[in-house]
């Protein structure tokens, strides 16, 4: 959890996904504003904090506005894809991948080579143009889980009243829940107690 977004699903594009989530017993859009948008990109260390306060002097409404209404359609398709994924059915409908396709032809950047601790790498340094750049990465993301990834560890919580994904990193490949401390440890909790019962009630 960074801030007040959580980063438990592994993969940028499932964190993306994550940031429509339930709260406090209620479905909690964390994409309020375009303002939450430049917050979600630095929290995901797309963006430093200095570039996102020059974002946010540079692009205006009605840009970012239709910008960020296009974040939460690409959310949305990506959120129907994952969740399609994680039942089992691995073929991606063509409409995913046409939404996936259209933010890719936004990328802008050029091809440099960096000097690394080991030698050298050549990387592709995007430029920011205007706020629409900011779901390539997110785009990205999910087209290289598709096509590098393991669709098989894409999972849903076993909560289920928990909306979050992840791609399963774990050695076992057993990970069951966003997140420990959050949904694991309540159902620790509520085994305990049903446990606790079942003995009350053999005891009576």
């Amino acid at each position: 959890m960074t801030d007040d977004f959580p980063f438990l699903g592994e993969r940028l594009c499932l964190d993306f996904v994550n940031t429509d989530l339930v709260r406090d017993g209620g479905r909690a859009d964390l994409l309020g504003g375009f303002e939450d948008l430049l917050a979600w990109c630095v929290a995901a260390e797309l963006l430093g904090a200095p570039q996102a306060r020059q974002m946010r002097a540079r692009w205006k409404a009605p840009h970012t506005e239709r910008v960020l209404q296009d974040a939460r359609r690409l959310r949305g398709t990506l959120r129907g894809m994952v969740e399609r994924i994680a039942a089992g059915r691995t073929t991606v409908a063509q409409p995913a991948l046409d939404a996936i396709n259209e933010v890719l032809r936004a990328r802008i950047g050029d091809l440099a080579v960096v000097r690394t601790k080991d030698g050298y790498e050549t990387l592709f340094l995007a430029r920011w143009a205007g706020p629409e750049q900011l779901l390539v990465p997110i785009a990205e993301s999910a087209a290289a889980l598709l096509s590098q990834g393991d669709l098989s560890l894409v999972r849903k919580c076993e909560n289920p009243d928990c909306v979050l994904y992840f791609y399963d990193t774990t050695r076992n490949h057993r990970r069951r829940w966003c997140s420990m401390t959050a949904c694991g440890n309540r159902a620790k909790v509520a085994a305990h107690y049903r446990r606790n019962r079942r003995r009350g009630a053999a005891s009576a």
